[in-house]
């Protein structure tokens, strides 16, 4: 799909307040009312994976692997055994953002408009690997991401994986990736070994990332084994259709109830696609988290949590009016751009943010300035 196809989408479909469609910035396109030239455009949720690493995948006997499926003169197909119930096949030629590809990736790049790019490990990933394995490969992905950026410095900046499997060696790689390596912060698929983070293991890891002042981005997978029986009734369900913000909203409010926050009042963790579905039930929240039976073990309220502590992307969520919906309850200071490339358009995602119903200022923060914030750009 062109920029054209995508933009001509996206223009006929977006309304504003007088049923007239808002248009965008770029490439000569009309702004809307208080638009103006496209501006600084930061991705903060734009994955990868190693080559190295996919050939592993083949090689392993446990969770995640990959299996080639015989061919019926089709196709290449293979098969990735998410878990012992969740598998997902695919074409074998399908790009997932592998590093050695990097010529393509900033085409693309170049074509939609995208500046910069905050590099994360795509799922599945490291979170069930037995830890000492874990430690390996979360040290061959951060140097292999490294070295990209390196070479593309004004292009390119990286999250770290971090073996979260083995909380100490975690903290050293955390330490490391940051303070030699650059890094602006770390992305955990997740819940880990089939555990959430908001266990007293993992607290160091959350104290190094608030000294070290840089973010941690949840992102979302399927629900942990122990939830994912209602899910596997349907194809799809595990996944990105209900699976994925149905687990990672859940984690993110036991973060909240775990007491972190009040812990490390500065630490920051980001979510995609517009917060999983949080800040629609925020004042919901807010009503029974006052229940005598919630309110005794934490300081503040949930929707004051959420507006200090976690940031939003807009990843895969390319509608006006989510969008202004997020914007309106959270602010727009607490919104960044993303695309979830590869898995969404480049394309696509940057005619919308021009397209969107924002002020200038708001289209400002959103494209660019709080992802310079937080990610120390």
């Amino acid at each position: 799909m062109d920029l054209s196809t995508v933009k001509t989408r996206y223009l006929s479909s977006l309304l504003g307040p007088d049923d007239r469609p808002y248009r965008g910035t770029r490439d000569g396109i009309d702004a809307a009312p208080g638009t103006e030239a496209a501006v600084r455009t930061i991705a903060v949720e734009e994955h990868f994976r190693t080559a190295s690493y996919e050939r592993h995948l083949l090689g392993r006997s446990g969770y995640p692997r990959r299996e080639e499926l015989p061919s019926d003169g089709g196709p290449r197909m293979v098969r990735d055994h998410v878990g012992p119930e969740l598998s997902v096949d695919f074409p074998a030629d399908l790009s997932f953002g592998l590093l050695d590809e990097v010529d393509e990736r900033l085409r693309e790049m170049d074509a939609a408009g995208v500046d910069v790019q905050v590099l994360s490990m795509g799922y599945p990933s490291i979170e069930d690997f037995a830890p000492a394995e874990a430690v390996e490969w979360a040290r061959s992905i951060n140097d292999e991401a490294a070295a990209t950026c390196a070479g593309h410095p004004d292009r390119f900046v990286a999250l770290a994986k971090l073996p979260w499997q083995a909380p100490d060696q975690a903290v050293a790689e955390l330490r490391r990736c940051v303070t030699v390596l650059g890094m602006r912060g770390v992305k955990v698929d997740s819940h880990v070994g089939g555990q959430y983070l908001d266990g007293p293991e993992f607290r160091p890891v959350f104290r190094e990332a608030a000294e070290l002042g840089v973010p941690i981005y949840l992102h979302p997978r399927e629900p942990r084994p122990d939830m994912l029986a209602p899910f596997l009734a349907y194809p799809g369900l595990p996944l990105a259709l209900w699976g994925f913000p149905s687990d990672v909203s859940l984690h993110t409010i036991r973060l909240i109830c775990s007491g972190l926050f009040d812990e490390f009042p500065d630490l920051t963790v980001v979510l995609g696609h517009l917060g999983e579905g949080i800040p629609m039930f925020l004042d919901r929240m807010d009503r029974k988290g006052l229940m005598p039976s919630t309110s005794h073990y934490l300081k503040l309220r949930f929707s004051e949590y959420v507006r200090r502590n976690i940031m939003v992307a807009t990843s895969g969520m390319f509608t006006p009016r989510e969008l202004r919906y997020v914007v309106d309850t959270l602010g727009a200071d607490r919104v960044m751009f993303a695309a979830d490339y590869p898995f969404e358009p480049l394309v696509e995602a940057t005619a919308f943010l021009a397209a969107a119903p924002l002020t200038e200022h708001e289209r400002a923060a959103i494209s660019h300035g709080n992802a310079e914030r937080v990610f120390a750009l």
